[in-house]
């Protein structure tokens, strides 16, 4: 498990770690590179043959973004926290052992002096999310890509 910031990656990784967020399928693909090289720390996973199986990054935000997905959410507390734990993808085929935890667990740490949130439609990830601090913000709201997603923050 590596975690980098975008400066320090090479355009392999950042292009192998594009091309994953792309494979999960919860994200718009356009300026998302540019996205990419904006966040505060990647994370990823290699498996034994050094292979990229999982990912997650601590996303750099706008105010502006924070603020439509706060209104979503029906919260108007005025803090807007401009990370957010977000990109997290595992191969298919490696799913259920625990990779996406680990490499969150090591962004936590590398983030642990900044307010961040997460916007999650996933219960694994909600519960993940409250054991590490997280609270839920707001009610349900309907994303992109997502029925029903919540709001947390640390």
């Amino acid at each position: 498990m590596i975690i980098k910031k975008p400066t320090d990656c090479t355009e392999d990784e950042l292009n192998n770690f594009k091309n994953l967020v792309i494979e999960g399928g919860q994200v718009d693909s356009t300026g998302l590179e540019n996205r990419i090289n904006q966040c505060k720390f990647l994370g990823f996973f290699y498996n034994d043959k050094k292979e990229l199986v999982g990912i997650s990054a601590i996303k750099t935000k706008t105010k502006h973004s924070v603020e439509a997905i706060k209104l979503k959410a029906g919260i108007s507390d005025g803090k807007l926290p401009i990370y957010e734990l977000g990109y997290s993808v595992t191969k298919q085929n490696f799913r259920g052992q625990g990779i996406n935890r680990a490499i969150n667990d090591k962004l936590l740490e590398a983030a642990k002096t900044i307010d961040i949130y997460a916007t999650t439609d996933n219960d694994t990830m909600r519960k993940y999310l409250i054991e590490r601090g997280f609270s839920k913000k707001g009610k349900s709201f309907k994303g992109r890509y997502n029925e029903n997603l919540d709001y947390f923050e640390k």
